[in-house]
């Protein structure tokens, strides 16, 4: 079980780099309704404890539009029924971008997950997505990332990273799941319960989800 501590993110993290030099500014993910900081929904373990209903979310970490997706569907259904224990969320890679294949923020999300903080990593990547995009996707900005998640073993992590053939099998398997499902190149969901499975493709929205998880409630 993680720690209150571990799950909680300051709202501006100022990471100082080795040399010296002026720090790095990342980004919290967002409020959840309420007001309450959006990491603090993992109090209720977002992928790893069973609950009534599964959603597995299939999403790109480099892809522009589902950034603003994950925002839109993904953090207020953590801060609604995932936050309340009745909904289990599962990340799954999927490449969408123009750029085929997986890149390095995919493997050092499922780095992350060996300390169950795969959700942690993607929410913050995502929050600072357009920092990415200024530095580029490199190790040093995956660091700030690392670091940005409380009681995160960073050397670990840095250690699992080099595990290239784990992780490989992790994201091959995600990309054969999609491809099995036969989805087209967006986010899609899919949604299980006690009556049945639906499957969301092409950007669902939040309510298209809500309806779904009701469904199969």
């Amino acid at each position: 079980m993680q720690s209150t501590s571990k799950l909680l993110v300051t709202l501006i993290l100022l990471l100082v780099t080795a040399t010296g030099a002026a720090a790095a500014t990342l980004v919290s993910p967002p409020l959840v309704p309420g007001g309450t900081n959006f990491l603090d929904c993992y109090l209720v373990n977002v992928g790893t404890k069973p609950r009534p209903v599964t959603i597995q979310v299939f999403n790109d970490l480099q892809c522009d539009p589902c950034s603003d997706w994950n925002r839109d569907v993904i953090v207020p259904l953590i801060g609604g029924p995932v936050r309340a224990g009745d909904v289990q969320m599962i990340f799954h890679h999927f490449p969408i971008s123009a750029e085929s294949g997986f890149f390095l923020g995919s493997y050092a999300a499922v780095a992350a997950a060996k300390q169950d903080d795969e959700w942690q990593f993607i929410e913050l990547f995502f929050a600072n997505q357009e920092e990415a995009k200024k530095r580029g996707a490199t190790q040093d900005f995956l660091n700030d990332v690392a670091r940005g998640i409380l009681n995160l073993n960073v050397e670990q992590w840095q250690n699992d990273m080099n595990d290239r053939s784990g992780i490989e099998q992790t994201l091959n398997d995600d990309e054969t799941l999609a491809a099995d499902r036969h989805l087209p190149a967006e986010p899609a969901v899919v949604v299980g319960g006690p009556n049945g499975t639906r499957q969301l493709i092409e950007s669902p929205s939040l309510a298209d989800v809500q309806a779904a998880i009701a469904e199969v409630s």
